[in-house]
């Protein structure tokens, strides 16, 4: 017995020692990796989670607020929100204790001011600028004192802002700035009675002149300062890529229901508040984060597939065109994958000092859990990032009128492309899409929809679009075409309004052309489309100009037949609008965009045949981008329409 003792004692030390050693985790794959979701009606093929019966929620959660209140009895004085003005000064942590405070007093103010709220009647509260702290507080206090939250993008533009307004006639707004706060008073007319600048300085006080003898009063924070689960929590409005922001209704049951859960780690993850967890808000804008990554160091980082794709650029840019660095890369995700694939995440060895510590330490050396959403990740960008982060990367699939999460990629899930078991309390078929050709039996496709109740009651003030978002089972009609694989996880292909139909029958699925020509550095940002008239796809690209540049000036000094075409370019004094219109640079650089899709295994009417060239900037501000940093496809349609008539007339350039 004692012989027992000892040796398990020394497997022990021996285990620990290597884990300190060599910065071993290890994180046990899901058992049902195998079998991720279960039929629970074989004739329409509705299934389920595997997970039913994981979950070990409090019961008594049934609010918003109720969640940050469970947080609270865990971690009262440890640090919850932070923030800071500018780089040069040191992040504001706001403790549990302090954030409840605010809410409370806030809360108060508000009934002061406003009156009751309550499901006959409810009042609406406008939260109109970036993430913050204070955006967060606004929020639980809407949630604890009955109040509807109506979040407005800083960046929706003036149309949609005043769409919302119109549709929801907010009576208080909280707005981060004077020009914010004259912008949409501009918007409200008479309906919002009172007005929170939580930045203080001159143009507040030149708003409060503008604004004096008016209805609506202009206050600042040192002045200013129980639900029902099935009340109105808030109104969150759809990002628009596809035209005007529709409202969509979330009680407090609805908003709960995603962040219910079992005990694998994105429920973890996103419940971070309730287990008295900390959140840290941006300085300035996207152009900062890395700096403020560096100073919170997060452990948890939940992000979008473009800057992944950037960051794996960056790396691919480092190797060059050296084929030892690139097989010893190759060779360094490969061993990554096969020790995560047992559950062993790793940051040591030679190979990984080489290729991924820089990127861990660029972001601050301690994320442990990388969550991303919005789209899917390419398979190369996905396997980059596993084994550049050494640590579990979840996959998530949602969409705004069900809360957020419909399902997501269970640990230890090693294929890319996948989008994982439904979530808990969420029923998932496919449906047949007849007006594209496909049908559940014979494709293994159709269109995903849900049902259960973190989905919405409807859009808010908009009857027509509320009856065109169910089908006549009661399922919710998600917009996004997937399949379910062999082990039952449901995969996204891409939305229904994005695919388009070549003259020759077949479906192209835009985004996934587009997330492989953006991980080049050579670009910005593309946006493909088709034609149903036509055999081809087109483009039309943003390119990096700096690394554009850079590339033309390596190519030019080379000896082949593209070199000898571009040595004539005066790349010094071609500004970046010529270099747009040279048919050789163009040429090059769809040639890299094409070699780029066939090692990415596009098929080759998926391939641009033509693009063109722009130095139009994609961004929010311009409605080419969406707030979660998406092409917004309509508007980009819209805007290069003659462009991709053009492109057609001129036919395809490039052979297969």
């Amino acid at each position: 017995m004692l012989s027992m003792a000892t040796a398990s004692l020394a497997a022990y030390v021996s285990y620990q020692c290597y884990s300190k050693l060599f910065n071993v985790r290890y994180y046990e794959p899901s058992p049902f990796l195998h079998n991720q979701s279960i039929v629970i009606d074989p004739e329409e093929d509705i299934r389920t989670t595997v997970l039913q019966g994981e979950t070990d929620w409090d019961p008594t959660i049934v609010t918003m607020y109720d969640i940050f209140r469970n947080g609270l009895k865990v971690a009262r004085t440890l640090p919850c929100l932070g923030k800071r003005r500018n780089f040069d000064e040191p992040i504001r942590w706001y403790t549990y204790e302090e954030v409840d405070d605010h809410v409370r007093c806030f809360g108060s103010a508000l009934t002061y001011l406003c009156g009751e709220s309550n499901s006959e009647s409810p009042i609406m509260i406008g939260i109109y600028g970036p993430n913050s702290p204070e955006w967060i507080e606004t929020l639980m206090a809407c949630s604890a004192y009955g109040f509807v939250a109506v979040p407005l993008y800083d960046t929706l533009g003036h149309e949609a802002v005043a769409h919302v307004c119109t549709q929801t006639k907010p009576k208080f707004i909280v707005c981060q700035t004077a020009q914010l706060a004259r912008s949409i008073l501009q918007m409200t007319d008479s309906d919002c009675k009172h007005c929170l600048v939580l930045t203080k300085d001159d143009q507040l006080e030149e708003l409060r002149a503008e604004q004096k003898g008016k209805t609506c009063q202009i206050l600042d924070l040192d002045e200013f300062m129980k639900a029902n689960p099935d009340d109105l929590c808030l109104i969150g409005y759809t990002s628009g890529s596809s035209g005007v922001p529709k409202g969509v209704l979330f009680t407090h049951r609805n908003c709960l229901q995603p962040i219910l859960g079992g005990r694998h780690i994105w429920r973890q993850a996103c419940t971070f508040l309730s287990s008295g967890g900390r959140v840290g808000f941006i300085t300035k804008d996207a152009s900062g984060l890395v700096q403020d990554m560096q100073d919170y160091r997060p452990h948890y980082f939940s992000t979008v597939p473009r800057i992944l794709m950037r960051i794996h650029a960056q790396v691919m840019q480092r190797l060059g065109r050296s084929k030892l660095l690139h097989l010893l890369y190759h060779q360094a995700v490969a061993q990554k994958l096969a020790e995560q694939a047992q559950g062993v995440y790793r940051h040591s060895g030679l190979l990984d000092r080489l290729f991924f510590k820089p990127v861990r330490d660029k972001v601050g050396g301690n994320i442990r859990t990388i969550v991303s959403a919005s789209a899917p990740l390419s398979n190369e960008v996905m396997n980059f990032t596993r084994a550049a982060f050494s640590c579990p990367v979840i996959e998530v699939y949602g969409l705004t009128e069900m809360g957020g999460i419909l399902s997501a990629t269970l640990l230890g899930e090693m294929e890319p492309g996948r989008t994982g078991t439904p979530h808990l309390g969420l029923q998932v078929k496919l449906i047949d899409v007849p007006e594209m050709d496909l049908y559940v039996k014979r494709d293994g496709l159709g269109e995903i929809c849900v049902k259960g109740e973190a989905c919405t009651k409807g859009y808010y003030k908009d009857e027509a679009n509320t009856r065109e978002l169910y089908e006549p089972g009661g399922f919710l009609r998600t917009g996004d075409i997937g399949t379910w694989t062999k082990e039952g996880s449901l995969k996204l292909i891409d939305r229904r309004k994005s695919f388009f139909k070549l003259a020759q029958g077949e479906y192209v699925a835009p985004n996934k052309v587009e997330d492989l020509y953006a991980s080049s550095v050579l670009v910005n940002n593309v946006f493909v489309d088709g034609d149903s008239l036509e055999t081809f796809v087109v483009a039309v690209v943003e390119p990096n100009f700096v690394e554009l540049r850079k590339f033309l000036a390596v190519h030019a000094s080379g000896s082949d037949r593209i070199a000898t075409g571009l040595r004539s370019l005066d790349l010094e004094n071609l500004s970046d609008e010529d270099l747009c219109r040279e048919e050789r640079v163009r040429h090059m650089l769809l040639t890299e965009l094409n070699a780029i899709g066939k090692e990415g295994g596009l098929k080759g009417f998926e391939q641009a045949k033509a693009i063109h060239l722009t130095t139009t900037a994609f961004t929010v501000a311009n409605g080419l981008l969406t707030p979660t940093m998406k092409i917004s496809r309509s508007n980009a349609r819209r805007r290069f329409a003659s462009v991709t008539r053009q492109l057609y007339l001129n036919g395809c350039y490039t052979r297969e």
